[in-house]
C-alpha cells in the first residue's frame, strides 16, 4: 500500500486488526492527551506498527500519518492465520 503525504495509516482508538511494516518513506506518530495531539515519534523503513492490535485485538494507541510518500506492508489477521496454517 502507498500512502501520500498527510494520509492517515491508523488512528488512535480505532479498532486494530493489522500490523504495518514501513518499507519506504517516513511516517509521523502522534499521541492524544486530553483535547491536544502531540508528536510522539517517527517510523522509518523497517519499523513495525500495530503489533498489539494484531495479536491482542486492541485499538491502535497512536495516530500515524505519512510525512512523505510511504510504502507500507500490511498484515491482517487472515494473512497471519493463513501463514501459520501453511507453516506450523
Amino acid at each position: 500500500m502507498i500512502l501520500k503525504p498527510g494520509q492517515k495509516l491508523c488512528g488512535e482508538g480505532e479498532k486494530g486488526d493489522s500490523l504495518f511494516i514501513v518499507r519506504k518513506g517516513l511516517l509521523k506518530i502522534f499521541k492524544r492527551e486530553g483535547v491536544k495531539t502531540f508528536p510522539a515519534g517517527e517510523a522509518i523503513p523497517g519499523t513495525i506498527i500495530g503489533t498489539l492490535s494484531l495479536f491482542q485485538q486492541k485499538p491502535y494507541d497512536r495516530t500515524v500519518k505519512a510525512a512523505e510518500e510511504t510504502e507500507i506492508i500490511s498484515i491482517d489477521q487472515q494473512i497471519l492465520q493463513d501463514t501459520l496454517d501453511r507453516f506450523p
